[in-house]
């Protein structure tokens, strides 16, 4: 601390006071520049760090950015080369992933407790005590070694033991819990007592909770369960099947059947990913190449082909929260390179300059003019407004020169499509599948009150009936994109029966009978529209508008 006038006097006497306190001014003005300088600095963490987020909820991207800046860093939406130095991921796949793993000395790949150390600590950590794979390792390491109580209680069997054995009133309590998902199990096999055991305790407790197993790997599987500790390959071959299967499976330990089932919630998938094996890999991997080679060929095969032949690009106009009237209501936004290797995943093209110049040359040497209407790219459109293919150099060059039949689409229209397995017209379901003017809302955690006589704060669990095929396919990628849950089998945990019009059946019996929402779709078009409130930011919501059966009156 620098010396006051009153030090002066006692160390030096009153003779000097005058040059010391000329002195003092200085040093104080100096240090006390200095000190604000590192305090700035302290409290700036990250001023360096430009970050670009992978695989988060909307709700958790808006955190984490407010972290960042208030830190000191900076943010992007897309991941940049030229200009990120991070990349923030609890995923260790997808398009973002690869392009930062691809350049490791241009990119830090970290989960967000790099983050939140560097808030506690107010200093930048160090990127590799946060990197996945230091994550991974610290995960198995656990699994292996279980010197403490705290450890040993967290062991999958035991707490599997405890799980079975819960009272009959809370069993009752979770028997729906899994009821949405379609379970196949990986890496148990292999004649391991201790994992044989394992896989039949989560089977009694997925079952137990109304979830479905499959023993082979299909179109209708959500969720891959991998044995932590599994061999590489194995873990890989998952990978890959969650980035190309139709339904887009989670990958993840057998922990999160656990502590679900505990919670009576599902929990994050993201939080809890598959563990593979750090130990040296088996020299015998027949077994496991046979097993990846039918599991990729099963979940890849009828689908790889959708978009072959087809050019896309993709256009995302302005997003704003436009709806003023409710802060709660987000508008709904997709990430463009997470699209880009979906359509590459199922056999698209991605629109390019050299593209464009093959197509011009083809275009001088054939006959038949009509030859380029049979050509189509797909403009994938999200955001809002009256979307402007005008603003794609290559997309005008297209059709300036008649070289393709360009058609707009939204990110739904790619999904219903894979999930069909074929190309449809988005004109089918227009309000889903076709940009509209306004953006699509997103219900959050704040807007999922649904009724109180339903329970406070639940979430839109819907079911359909009366729907087929494309339709069908197209309002359940809805429901998931906006934050509901889809069932298929109802029961009296559903909060909501969206009815086709004049249908009738044990579904809509059962929903009047239990007092639920009977509404038709436009309900669920108005409230992508406007959010969960509707047009009047109701909070009570906006189903009254359109019931199909007034259920209250009838109960």
């Amino acid at each position: 601390m620098a010396p006051t006038k009153s030090d002066a006097i006692n160390d030096e006497g009153s003779a000097s006071l005058l040059l010391l306190s000329t002195l003092s001014s200085s040093s104080s003005s100096q240090g006390g520049r200095k000190r604000q300088r590192e305090d700035t600095e302290k409290h700036r963490p990250l001023q360096d760090v430009v970050a670009c987020l992978s695989g988060f909820p909307h709700e958790q991207k808006d955190e984490l950015h407010q972290l960042i800046e208030s830190l000191g860093g900076r943010y992007t939406r897309e991941l940049n080369l030229d200009k990120n130095t991070h990349l923030i991921t609890e995923l260790s796949h997808g398009a973002k992933y690869e392009l930062a793993a691809a350049n490791p000395q241009t990119i830090h790949i970290v989960t967000p407790s790099w983050l939140h150390t560097a808030a506690k600590s107010e200093q930048r950590p160090f990127e590799a005590d946060h990197s996945i794979s230091s994550r991974t390792a610290k995960s198995f390491s656990s699994l292996l070694q279980l010197p403490s109580k705290q450890q040993t209680r967290s062991a999958l069997v035991p707490r599997l033991d405890c799980a079975l054995r819960l009272s009959h009133e809370n069993q009752v309590q979770r028997r729906s819990l899994f009821q949405p998902h379609h379970f196949y199990l990986l890496g148990f096999e292999g004649g391991n007592y201790n994992n044989e055991n394992l896989k039949l305790q989560l089977s009694k407790l997925i079952r137990r909770a109304n979830g479905t197993i499959y023993w082979e790997l299909n179109e209708d599987v959500t969720v891959l369960v991998l044995c932590d500790g599994c061999d590489p390959t194995l873990y890989k071959a998952a990978q890959i099947v969650s980035q190309h299967h139709a339904n887009l499976p989670s990958a993840v330990s057998p922990l999160w059947i656990v502590e679900s089932y505990e919670s009576n919630k599902l929990q994050s998938t993201r939080l809890y990913p598959p563990v593979q094996s750090l130990l040296p890999e088996p020299p015998d991997k027949t077994l496991s190449k046979k097993s990846i080679k039918a599991i990729v060929s099963s979940s890849t095969a009828s689908n790889s082909n959708v978009f072959r032949g087809c050019l896309f690009s993709f256009l995302k106009t302005k997003i704003e929260n436009d709806d003023t009237k409710s802060s709660s209501c987000k508008v709904l936004d997709f990430d463009v390179q997470e699209q880009a290797a979906f359509v590459k995943a199922h056999g698209g093209q991605l629109l390019s300059s050299k593209l464009v110049e093959a197509l011009k040359g083809d275009a001088q040497t054939r006959q038949d003019a009509a030859t380029a209407k049979q050509r189509k790219c797909y403009v994938v459109c999200w955001g809002g407004g009256n979307p402007r293919v005008s603003t794609s150099p290559l997309v005008s060059q297209l059709q300036r020169d008649n070289l393709c039949d360009v058609l707009l689409v939204t990110p739904f229209w790619l999904q219903t499509c894979v999930t069909v397995r074929k190309r449809v017209p988005p004109e089918r379901v227009p309000m889903i599948l076709m940009p509209q003017t306004w953006s699509m809302k997103f219900v959050n955690s704040k807007s999922e009150r649904i009724d109180e006589k339903l329970g406070h704060q639940k979430r839109l669990e819907v079911s359909l009936t009366g729907f087929q095929g494309t339709e069908k396919a197209a309002i359940i990628h809805v429901i998931g994109a906006i934050g509901g849950l889809y069932h298929d089998h109802m029961s009296s945990t559903n909060t909501h029966l969206i009815c086709k019009e004049k249908a009738s059946g044990i579904k809509l019996e059962k929903a009047v009978e239990w007092g639920l929402h009977v509404v038709s779709v436009q309900w669920l078009y108005h409230i992508l529209e406007h959010g969960y409130g509707g047009a009047e930011n109701d909070p009570h919501g906006c189903e009254k508008k359109f019931l199909v059966v007034d259920a209250a009156a009838k109960t």
